[in-house]
């Protein structure tokens, strides 16, 4: 299985990191995650970081490639993203 490649270690996390992230979490979920990680033969820290990247960048995989915009800028691009496909789709009205 490919592991995704992490660029630098400042990006990614320790595994002492993931082993205090999963030691808080509700056992689980910690557990969710930890028969995950050996299913596919991942690092534990990797996959903790892969769960919250994702959560944060639909697109990301790891910190590294993790676009992390405040909540504003994500409803203002929602907002136009969503002023697009009513365009797209003929549901704006014009004003005169």
């Amino acid at each position: 299985m490919h592991i995704p490649a992490q660029t630098s270690s400042e990006d990614a996390l320790t595994p002492e990191a993931a082993k205090a992230i999963l030691d808080l979490l509700p056992n689980r979920i910690s557990a969710a995650l930890k028969d995950y990680a050996e299913s596919i033969g991942y690092p534990m820290e990797l996959v903790v970081e892969m769960a919250i990247a994702g959560f944060l960048d639909l697109d990301a995989i790891t910190f590294t490639d993790c676009r992390v915009s405040s909540p504003g800028q994500l409803r203002e691009k929602v907002e136009m993203l969503e002023l697009q496909l009513a365009h797209a789709r003929g549901e704006l009205v014009k004003k005169n």
